[in-house]
């Protein structure tokens, strides 16, 4: 909100009325000439590093540089996210603490890059991994709310099956679908009971090679293309006869929201859940597999395994480096976001 400081301009104290936004600052002073009464200033470490050419200047939790705005009443939280860090060889993080809504810490933790060289911000955007699944699951239950849906509707549609269906999915020619596939429902989904078991066959979404080769098609595989692949093979269990995690439950849900809004799945997600909460759009975004592709907000992710590049198998790459396609798993785990977000 807006307050008076008193403040020195010019050497002389004067009255300013401030105002403050996320990266900019508007000020109203009466007794200045007209045409400078109001004015307005960027700030924040966006604007420091371009104005400047350099980070802004950072103070350090242990041996940790920390940026964001401090409170240091708060910093404890931060040294308990730096213990964690420490017991895992990990050299980057990001923290909020929100409080009735209000943003009380957000906090860069570590450096942007392997080198070193750069901080890391404290609105820097990291993978959510599998805590994509609850923006999936909050915009299935917005869906449900508007009476777009129900628990009860079956996710898929097969012949001679009930109306109360969604996905239209033709299976790969010559396939013949599990018969109980048309029995999965929207609820089932949602609690990881669809009938997929990932100790039983492997993820989908982390299995990209093989499923290319068998379809015939490029690797990765599109979303699409994953889901033909699937609902092409035999199911591992009935649906409904237990719990068992599958990433490729959300994958369909995904499909789901995109049939019912006729939106790509993230503009939906914004649409249905982050916006009406106030989430800017450039805090919650795509994943991309390939360093080269992200944003420059997103730090390098450092893991010692090699895999196959899922974008051109000829190569070996760090798994979080194209070893599996976050392109064709959005909606289970290809976002990426701020702490506060």
């Amino acid at each position: 909100e807006a307050y008076w400081a008193s403040v020195p301009v010019a050497g002389v104290t004067q009255d300013v009325l401030v105002q403050c936004f996320e990266r900019r600052c508007l000020t109203y002073t009466p007794e200045n000439p007209d045409g400078w009464k109001v004015e307005a200033g960027n700030v924040g470490a966006h604007y420091y590093q371009w104005r400047y050419g350099d980070d802004l200047p950072v103070r350090t939790i242990g041996d940790y540089p920390v940026t964001g705005t401090p409170n240091t009443d708060l910093d404890p939280f931060a040294a308990n996210l730096i213990s964690v860090m420490d017991a895992h060889g990990w050299e980057a993080g990001t923290i909020a603490v929100m409080q009735a809504g209000e943003l009380l810490l957000e906090y860069g933790i570590g450096w942007q890059d392997a080198d070193h060289s750069t901080y890391l911000n404290h609105d820097a955007l990291l993978r959510l991994a599998s805590n994509s699944k609850p923006i999936t699951a909050a915009a299935i239950h917005e869906l449900i709310a508007a009476g777009d849906l129900t628990l009860d509707d079956y996710a898929f549609c097969v012949p001679a099956g009930p109306d109360n269906c969604v996905l239209n999915l033709a299976p790969v020619e010559g396939a013949t679908p599990d018969p109980r596939l048309g029995e999965i429902t929207i609820e089932q989904l949602l609690l990881h009971k669809g009938g997929w078991d990932e100790m039983v066959t492997p993820d989908p979404i982390f299995n990209s090679i093989a499923i290319a080769e068998a379809l015939g098609v490029d690797s990765p595989p599109t979303t699409a293309q994953l889901a033909q692949y699937v609902i092409s093979q035999p199911l591992d269990f009935a649906p409904g006869a237990k719990v068992a995690y599958a990433n490729i439950g959300y994958v369909f849900l995904g499909l789901v929201i995109e049939d019912i809004t006729g939106q790509p799945f993230l503009d939906a997600a914004r649409d249905l859940v982050l916006r009406p909460l106030g989430i800017d759009d450039g805090d919650i975004q795509q994943a991309r597999s390939l360093p080269q592709d992200r944003n420059p907000r997103e730090p390098w992710y450092s893991d010692p395994g090699m895999f196959p590049n899922v974008f051109d198998p000829s190569q070996t790459v760090p798994a979080p480096d194209g070893g599996f396609s976050l392109e064709s798993s959005t909606a289970p785990a290809g976002l990426i976001s701020t702490a506060a977000a």
